[in-house]
């Protein structure tokens, strides 16, 4: 079993989904069958209710009499109940009730966008509330793990925070960077940078973690060199990205390292190296946090309307500013 939404070693007759993590609902539901149901439920014995405002034909009463029906050819009965608190007042107590009484042959998938300290609220047992809000990268993170371990596999903590935040926060499109990686990994158990550099096209000996850690070090002559052997085999908006989530992390770092808060530093980012990231925030201490990102943002802007060969020429150019306002190292 992976180490995913669920925690408990036995079923749970409901679970509530508090989120709007539609993903993450689809994800859910595959391991719960996979864990408990897998041979136990057929089609005859899946019903599904969805509660919106523009289906006021379903009651609490006409699912709680689902629910109460034993199936007929299989040993489980599955009811899947969408949007479940747009119940009215009447409708969600009868069914709120209910659920410490539903019979040992049903299982009950409640969802809902309402977050999941709301749920809690309703005095239901947590055990039952799954969290699939996408809003927490730590969710994510951990969803990764557990997607990953089944297949034996793990990722360097650093590539993962990349792609979770490249893929600004979308559970599917981290999925499928995920699927990519696994693939070019083969039978390798850690996924690791150049398995990532590998999806971006990059195997001329240079990588993408030896491109940020130049530009972080202040070694501008290396930097450049390492972004023209990186730029006819890359995608620029790619290799900005990377950049600008590097440079990005040494400010973070800052942050709490001024506020005393250094424990809270790794719920936002992962630093491989604290001791070598001190050294390297240092260079950006005299330069705002905003002026770097102006400049990314001048360039993204300018990549995004230029043809390929013009993009490399911006980037270099990107990389000239950034180094001019960092001055002398």
């Amino acid at each position: 079993m992976a180490e995913g939404f669920i925690k408990t070693k036995k079923l749970e007759s409901f679970y509530i989904l508090a989120g709007d993590e539609e993903f993450f609902r689809g994800e859910f539901i595959k391991e719960l069958f996979e864990t408990f149901l897998a041979g136990k439920v057929d089609d005859s014995s899946m019903e599904t209710f969805d509660i919106s405002e523009k289906n006021e034909d379903i009651s609490a009463a006409s699912i709680i009499e689902s629910a109460k029906t034993a199936p007929f050819f299989s040993e489980k009965k599955f009811i899947l109940i969408k949007n479940f608190t747009k119940f009215k007042k009447d409708g969600m107590s009868q069914l709120l009730d209910f659920l410490p009484q539903i019979p040992e042959f049903t299982t009950m998938v409640l969802t809902t966008t309402d977050d999941a300290k709301d749920i809690l609220g309703m005095g239901l047992p947590s055990k039952n509330i799954i969290n699939i809000s996408a809003s927490q990268a730590a969710d994510m993170k951990n969803w990764a793990a557990g997607y990953l371990k089944p297949l034996g596999k793990s990722i360097d903590p650093e590539v993962l925070e990349y792609i979770i935040t490249e893929s600004n926060f979308e559970p599917a499109i981290v999925k499928n960077e995920l699927d990519k990686m696994i693939l070019i990994s083969g039978d390798k158990k850690d996924i690791a940078m150049e398995d990532f550099s590998a999806i971006r096209g990059v195997d001329r000996g240079y990588g993408l973690d030896e491109l940020t850690e130049a530009i972080v070090d202040r070694d501008e002559a290396r930097s450049f060199v390492i972004l023209e052997k990186l730029l006819p085999d890359s995608a620029p908006e790619q290799l900005m990205g990377f950049i600008f989530y590097r440079i990005k992390a040494l400010y973070i770092l800052r942050f709490f390292l001024a506020g005393g808060e250094f424990k809270k530093l790794f719920r936002f980012v992962y630093i491989k190296d604290i001791e070598k990231a001190r050294a390297q925030a240092k260079s950006f201490a005299r330069v705002p946090y905003v002026d770097i990102l102006a400049i990314i943002n001048d360039a993204d802007r300018a990549v995004k309307h230029s043809s390929r060969d013009r993009a490399g020429a911006i980037m270099m150019v990107m990389l000239s500013r950034i180094f001019l306002r960092l001055g002398k190292k």
